[in-house]
């Protein structure tokens, strides 16, 4: 699971590498090619591992409350710091169209202060103008597992009664399947001890990440769906 990816270390120039995954296992479990795909495309969007070139805003919710990063050395700030090293595309809701590709791209072109610094609606404080948000994030994952002809982007309210969405049982799940709720939308991953793992974009991390939940906790807060665009074939 260690991508290889990219040099073995990002610099300020704009080149990216991939920090190893050492999350759940899932493509040992007989899931059909897309929804590995799927998974694949938002581990990477969750390892993606690059140096600021510059500082500028984390993600600020509507109260102007700034997001905590953490780069790789441990430090934390409410502000991406020019010469650290952060993992996972970072969260935005203004430009929110960045997955792993772009954002490396988007390195490579250059970045500054200015051009990653917008304000979200009133809110009161600058934030991180250009990244990816839960609902992009997992528009890109399955798009680019089964075609984006054959998927369109919704905000997550609109996922909830989407044709592109079946609700199932919480007994049928399996890595690959989209949790929503009305105002988040993730990946899940597969079972940890009494956990449920997940891929997403999230913006109290200010980027996109895995993690790992309590059962309860995702079981209380979200439905559980099914992508209509997977097959559920096993790979042969």
């Amino acid at each position: 699971y260690v991508d290889g990816r990219g040099p073995s270390s990002p610099n300020a120039s704009g080149r990216v590498s991939y920090a190893p995954y050492r999350g759940v296992r899932y493509n040992d479990q007989g899931l059909s090619k897309a929804r590995i795909a799927a998974l694949d495309k938002a581990r990477r969007m969750v390892t993606i591992r690059w140096k600021a070139p510059c500082t500028f805003p984390t993600w600020a919710n509507g109260s102007g409350i700034s997001s905590e990063a953490v780069a790789e050395d441990g430090t934390r700030s409410r502000r991406f710091t020019a010469g650290k090293i952060y993992t996972g595309v970072p969260y935005s809701m203004i430009d929110h169209s960045y997955d792993n590709k772009a954002w490396a791209g988007i390195l490579k072109k250059g970045i500054t202060r200015e051009s990653m610094t917008a304000k979200f609606g009133s809110n009161p404080k600058a934030g991180t103008a250009k990244g990816i948000d839960c609902s992009y994030f997992v528009y890109q994952a399955l798009g680019s597992a089964v075609g984006f002809d054959k998927i369109e982007y919704q905000m997550t309210t609109t996922m909830l009664n989407s044709r592109y969405y079946k609700k199932i049982k919480w007994g049928k799940i399996k890595p690959g399947d989209v949790l929503i709720s009305p105002q988040h939308t993730m990946l899940y991953v597969g079972t940890v001890g009494d956990g449920y793992a997940i891929f997403e974009a999230s913006s109290y991390e200010s980027k996109c990440s895995y993690k790992v939940y309590p059962k309860e906790y995702v079981t209380s807060n979200y439905a559980c769906y099914k992508f209509t665009g997977f097959s559920d074939q096993s790979v042969s």
